[in-house]
């Protein structure tokens, strides 16, 4: 007698359930996975950032005998120069080009940053919510930067990832052990020394914690003790940072758009839209999305005093903006469920995971197209026999063209465009001075080439060879070699 159909499934309808639950919990990593796979070939799609190879070639003059604020003009405090010299000595010591040990070193810290911080908040938050902080913090903490991987907010973001969880946890009155508390308040302040405005953050998150809790946590205490140390180091191996400062002060001011130039900013306004949601949502995730809303607000203060409206300014504010709304997406999913099994982790995942290929699909279109003049100019000056280069241009230009294998440069300044911020600044004195210092440059390394901004009427934008003409008289002799639509390179005289 054969067996009734119903019979014969039954059977089955366990295994079937069985495989699609454990679908259900393989693939939120699968796709966690897929995100970090996308932020790490992301990461070599764009152009190296220009401020990035900036500090990274300043750090590779030090190990060569430079000294900082003398030899090598900034305003920024030493610690990012600091920071920047064991990747410029393995790179030396290697052989591999600078970037791409500062590329790999960045995606180390990331990778770490978002693995420790999900350590930290595990079983401290719903599935939904876990899985969107590791998969939301993959896709904020690599491909959001874009060009900007490796800005000063962007190793800022990184390293206050894990301070954040801690601070949650507490708030949250489920605290983590002294040493992890030192630990992350450690890896904190490497991110937030970087620019003092960045401080602004710890103060809004422990002045929240400090209201909770009636008491200091010990994460605060190595904070201090580290930013004293870091004033002493300074004061000691950086004595002529102040220097520099009163004297390039004026003109980096002059680059200053007005307070309310952020609100032109795409990033800022990225970052309002998705606050908003997040707000309208009111994820329930514990004290967590109340510090990463003061995060962003800390990091948008720092953005909004420097009054430059530039994007990279904005990109701390948009990445844990980006986490907030995830933490929103888990909340507004967390009441749907399969076979038992929630599907908020898949879900958030699912969307980190479409979010992150976008990403990766548009660095792969405009990678290098954000800064295309080491693709289009480098072959250019190593076709007409290389460098060093004198580049009379902004210093997106500048960088990272001269790190270029073949080409470098006759000047200690990242861009000439420094004359015109220290002219509208009115410091007499940083103007000599770079009078001044542009002569001994071009005394020490002559430059085989010089390039020019040029514009439609393909005249200089700004005739720098007749700026300086008074201190280098020589800079008349070079002779235009070849032309671009947007610049010409002119040769020094056969000698």
């Amino acid at each position: 007698m054969s067996a009734l159909p119903g019979e014969v499934a039954a059977p089955a309808a366990p295994a079937a359930v069985a495989r699609r639950t454990r679908w259900l919990r393989l693939a939120p990593a699968a796709l966690v996975a897929l995100v970090m796979a996308c932020g790490v070939a992301a990461a070599f799609l764009y152009t190296f950032n220009h401020n990035a190879s900036y500090l990274l070639h300043a750090a590779g003059q030090l190990l060569r005998g430079a000294t900082l604020y003398v030899d090598v003009p900034e305003i920024n405090p030493p610690l990012i120069v600091w920071l920047n010299l064991p990747i410029a000595w393995l790179a030396q010591q290697s052989g591999l080009h600078d970037a791409l040990v500062f590329r790999i070193a960045v995606l180390a810290l990331g990778l770490l940053s978002v693995a420790w911080s999900s350590r930290l908040l595990r079983g401290q938050l719903a599935p939904g919510q876990w899985w969107s902080w590791l998969a939301v913090g993959m896709f904020a903490a690599l491909l959001v930067p874009g060009y900007e991987f490796g800005e000063r907010e962007h190793l800022a973001l990184l390293c206050v990832l894990p301070y954040l969880a801690e601070a949650a946890r507490r708030c949250d009155a489920r605290p983590l052990g002294p040493a992890t508390q030192a630990g992350v308040a450690a890896l904190a302040i490497l991110g937030l020394a970087l620019k003092p405005h960045f401080l602004v953050v710890p103060l809004l998150v422990e002045s929240y914690a400090i209201w909770r809790l009636r008491k200091l946590s010990i994460g605060c205490v190595v904070a201090a003790a580290l930013l004293l140390a870091y004033l002493a180091a300074a004061w000691l191996f950086a004595p002529h940072y102040l220097e520099m400062v009163r004297l390039l002060a004026g003109g980096y001011w002059g680059y200053a758009r007005g307070w309310s130039s952020f609100l032109t900013v795409p990033y800022f306004l990225a970052s309002a839209i998705l606050v908003l949601l997040a707000c309208l949502v009111r994820p329930r995730a514990g004290r967590l999305p109340v510090v990463l809303g003061l995060a962003i607000a800390g990091f948008a203060l720092a953005a909004i005093v420097q009054q430059k409206a530039w994007s990279y300014h904005w990109v701390a504010v948009l990445s844990l903006a980006w986490m907030l709304f995830g933490q929103a997406a888990a909340t507004a999913t967390a009441h749907r469920s399969a076979h038992g099994m929630p599907l908020a982790p898949l879900i958030v995942c699912s969307g980190a995971a479409v979010l992150a290929l976008l990403a990766l699909a548009s660095a792969r279109v405009d990678g290098h197209k954000v800064n295309p003049h080491p693709a289009e100019l480098g072959p250019l000056i190593r076709e007409l026999g290389g460098g060093p280069v004198l580049v009379f241009s902004t210093f997106q230009v500048s960088f990272p063209l001269v790190t270029e294998p073949g080409i470098g440069t006759s000047s200690r300044f990242p861009t000439m465009s420094i004359v015109h911020a220290m002219e509208k600044g009115g410091n007499r004195a940083a103007v000599a001075w770079i009078h001044r210092s542009f002569a001994e440059d071009f005394r020490r390394a002559p430059p085989r080439l010089l390039l020019l901004e040029t514009g439609a009427d393909g005249r200089p934008v700004v005739d720098f060879i007749e700026y300086f003409k008074q201190d280098v008289p020589e800079l008349q002799d070079f002779r235009v070699v070849r032309r671009t639509p947007r610049f010409m390179l002119l040769a020094a005289p056969q000698r």
